[in-house]
């Protein structure tokens, strides 16, 4: 059953041009198998990674869930101007919420990420990156 939800993940993915399809499992293991799997695909294997959650290494390309609000962390996006970056007030970080890893600083144990859906940028890094943010291609039903 695994294999069949990877390869329709992978379906959807090559369809969508990276789709923003998100599988569901009945246990962690399952979901953590999974997770790790569609990361070794997406994510070459010298890529810089950090750790997350769940021992997940994280690379730029994966996508990534944050599992705890947390309205200290600042969130920005893209201003009128070329480079400007503007503070999102009403917009904070969520429990439940996907991003998209778009850079990873290694040595600063941090990533870089795009929220999926408004595209409003993020840094996660420390505590919060090693307990809250993990894999995001496959969670629990009770997630």
């Amino acid at each position: 059953m695994a294999q069949d939800a990877f390869d329709a993940w992978m379906s959807d993915h090559n369809r969508d041009g990276g789709g923003d399809s998100l599988l569901i499992a009945d246990r962690w293991e399952i979901a953590d198998a999974l997770n790790e799997r569609i990361h070794r695909h997406l994510v070459a294997d010298d890529a810089e990674t950090v750790t997350g959650a769940r021992r997940h290494r994280i690379g730029a390309g994966d996508v990534v869930i944050s599992r705890r609000n947390d309205p200290t962390i600042e969130v920005s996006r893209r201003g009128s101007k070329r480079g400007e970056l503007v503070a999102v007030t009403d917009a904070p970080v969520r429990n439940g919420q996907r991003w998209n890893v778009i850079a990873v600083d290694a040595e600063g144990d941090r990533i870089a990420a795009r929220r999926i859906g408004d595209n409003a940028l993020a840094v996660f890094d420390g505590e919060y990156l090693h307990t809250h943010v993990h894999h995001g291609y496959a969670v629990t039903v009770h997630a």
